[in-house]
Parts: C-alpha cells; structure tokens; sequence
C-alpha cells in the first residue's frame, strides 16, 4: 500500500478550494477607506449597512450591501449642499454618482479596488488601521 504524503493533500485541497475562496472578501463593517492627503475623498462602512463619508466637499450618507461574497451596492447616496470651487464640485459628483454605480469589490493588503461591470474604477487605502 503506498502512502500519499499530508503535504501533497493540504495542497490539492488549497488549489480546489482557492476558486471558491477567491469570491469571498472581508466584512466591511467599521472599514474607512480614502486617497492619500488631506482633504480627499473618504468612504466609511458603518454597521447597520450605513455609508457615510466625504466627496471632497460635501459628507455623503447612503446604504451598502454585500451579496455573494464580493457584490457590492451602495445607495441611494444623499449629500449636504456645500458650495466648493467649481472644480471640487464637478469632481465630488463624478465620484459620488461612479459610488453608486459601484457592483463589486476586491480587497488586497490594505487597499479596496471598486469595480462597476467588472471594470476597474478605483482604488483606495485602508485609513483606520494604525
């Protein structure tokens, strides 16, 4: 009788596991992601499925949820009315209407890809970790 070895084992059941692994990302609950500097924009998931952040200019409440593992919706997104310089507010309602087209998410390290239909849209560090 030959004996396979535990290494071989472990291994193979990594690899027919690591597709179905692959779908499934971290909670995002108390998570706080932004772009590096002062003053950019901000995401933070709060419990009870509330979003809330800021665009630049103006902080942004709305709604997530998490399907499938990696499906990800988020709104209706509602923000305060500040007024900012023309070009903050043009790019505050680029980012805040590209949110709510947001369809899934991968986290890799520290960072949070977001993705619309597949396609790439952004990508954020984790900021509430020390």
């Amino acid at each position: 009788m030959s004996r396979i070895p535990t290494g071989s084992l472990l291994a193979a059941a990594l690899l027919f596991a690591a597709p179905a692994l692959a779908d499934e990302q971290p909670d995002l609950t108390g998570s706080e992601w932004g772009y590096p500097g002062k003053d950019r924009p901000f995401i933070v998931f709060r419990s009870e499925m509330r979003l809330v952040g800021n665009g630049g200019c103006n902080n942004f409440f709305g709604n997530w949820q998490v399907h499938d593992g990696d499906q990800l919706e988020l709104g209706p997104i509602g923000a305060t009315r500040m007024a900012c310089s023309p070009e903050i507010m043009k790019q505050e309602t680029e980012f805040l209407a590209r949110l709510e087209a947001v369809t899934s998410y991968r986290i890799v390290e520290d960072r949070i890809q977001l993705f619309s239909n597949g396609v790439p849209w952004t990508e954020m560090e984790r900021r509430d970790r020390d």
